[in-house]
């Protein structure tokens, strides 16, 4: 039987070896991504578990005010959409106490540089598994995307089309953090996809504000201004110069461009990038219009 070899050793070969007898190099797998399936079920489960948290809180605020029971479903002062705001503040929470973690021990590691949290060219650029400890935020991040989805498809069935935008979010959401779960990518940008839920309880205040018609109140200015503030900060502003990083990256072509996979996922990026940016224009045009019209009954 011939002895099989491995490359290093192509230079010391017996006289009766051939290089037919070589072992190619295989790269071993990672074993933190998780499979298919493995994603699929956990995800699956983790949306259930959503579910159950917006239960709750849909039973707080029937216990707190039960004449809003009354209201349709439909309604953005309903207690089921209450709820839902109330469990986008709690995934914001989890989302949080994901990050600070993990975004400390890089940059601990590293002498606090920038570039521990973003792919700057100043280095190569990293691909690799999700940061340890971080995947089964991702994997309950895309269980609350799959439960918000839900939720937006039954708002919409019930006649209210302005969750449209909130729904392909979720969608693209969704997508992204299963296939970081599964397929190697650049480990920055995957960290910075859980601080994309920091504005969501900004937003849904705001919108809770319009709802109950409290444009009077000084909180519908307060509520807008934030909600304005951090979805530029973190949806337009970091997540988008992570992906020009990425991009413009001497290593892109190399290392993304090469591959189907990650060149999706970098595609999904930059399609929630641009929902983002949409979603924020929706923000800011009540206030201007709210401000045109004090403007003009002041003169």
């Amino acid at each position: 039987m011939p002895q099989l070899i491995t490359p290093q050793l192509v230079g010391d070969l017996p006289s009766n070896l051939s290089p037919g007898n070589i072992l190619p190099e295989v790269k071993t797998p990672d074993i933190r991504l998780l499979s298919v399936w493995s994603v699929l079920a956990s995800v699956l489960a983790l949306g259930v578990l959503w579910r159950v948290v917006h239960t709750c809180f849909q039973l707080g605020v029937l216990a707190r005010s039960p004449k809003l029971g009354r209201l349709k479903s439909s309604d953005g002062r309903s207690p089921r959409v209450l709820a839902g705001h109330l469990t986008s503040v709690a995934n914001a929470v989890v989302c949080l106490a994901a990050y600070l973690p993990a975004a400390e021990r890089r940059l601990a590691a590293d002498a606090w540089s920038l570039g521990a949290l973003f792919p700057v060219w100043s280095r190569p650029l990293a691909i690799g598994a999700p940061l340890l400890g971080t995947d089964t935020f991702y994997l309950s991040l895309a269980g609350y995307c799959l439960h918000s989805s839900l939720l937006a498809m039954e708002r919409m069935a019930s006649g209210n089309s302005t969750d449209n935008l909130v729904l392909l979010q979720r969608v693209l959401l969704l997508l992204l953090c299963a296939s970081v779960c599964m397929v190697e990518f650049v480990p920055e940008l995957a960290l910075i996809l859980l601080l994309l839920e920091v504005p969501s309880p900004f937003a849904a205040l705001w919108q809770t504000v319009q709802d109950f018609q409290m444009q009077a109140d000084p909180l519908y200015n307060a509520a807008g201004l934030s909600g304005v503030i951090t979805t530029a900060l973190f949806r337009i502003a970091l997540f988008g110069f992570s992906l020009v990083c990425i991009v413009l990256h001497p290593d892109a072509r190399q290392k993304i461009m090469c591959c189907g996979w990650r060149l999706s996922t970098l595609s999904l990026c930059a399609c929630l990038l641009v929902t983002h940016g949409v979603h924020l224009t929706h923000l800011c045009r009540p206030m201007c219009r709210d401000r045109q019209e004090t403007k003009e009954e002041a003169l």
